[in-house]
């Protein structure tokens, strides 16, 4: 996963991850693999968060980050990811990437229903790409 964000010019430019050690190791792993030199750091506050509290979290964000990257769990990334982008149902299985995008200046202003579904990749899908070593 890690890879394919950088083959495809996707890289984070901040990376926040659930304090739990599974979605740790999973973005350190995709860090390592993409080679990514984005800043990363850890917040309690996605681990059993509400859909409300990561958009609260989202909005949070004071740095001029242009991509941002959220590990967490399920089902909150499920009703998240349907959130924002309206009154879509999207089902967001373990190791699946999402990507949404905001047209605003900064993160305070992200709210639901205003994002943009630009993709939803499942593990099994990425796997079958032939991607560079």
């Amino acid at each position: 996963m890690g890879r394919l964000l950088q083959q495809v010019g996707q890289t984070p430019d901040l990376a926040i991850c659930s304090s739990a050690v599974r979605a740790r190791d999973t973005l350190q792993l995709a860090a390592r693999a993409g080679h990514w030199k984005c800043a990363m750091r850890t917040d309690r506050d996605l681990y059993e968060a509400s859909a409300h509290s990561v958009v609260q979290l989202i909005r949070s964000i004071d740095d001029p980050v242009p991509c941002l990257l959220l590990t967490g769990h399920e089902p909150t990334f499920s009703e998240l990811g349907s959130r924002l982008i309206g009154s879509a149902l999207l089902r967001v299985p373990t190791a699946t990437m999402i990507r949404i995008d905001f047209e605003c200046e900064d993160w305070s202003q992200v709210d639901f229903g205003q994002g943009e579904l630009r993709w939803l990749l499942p593990p099994k899908t990425v796997c079958k790409l032939k991607l560079k070593k």
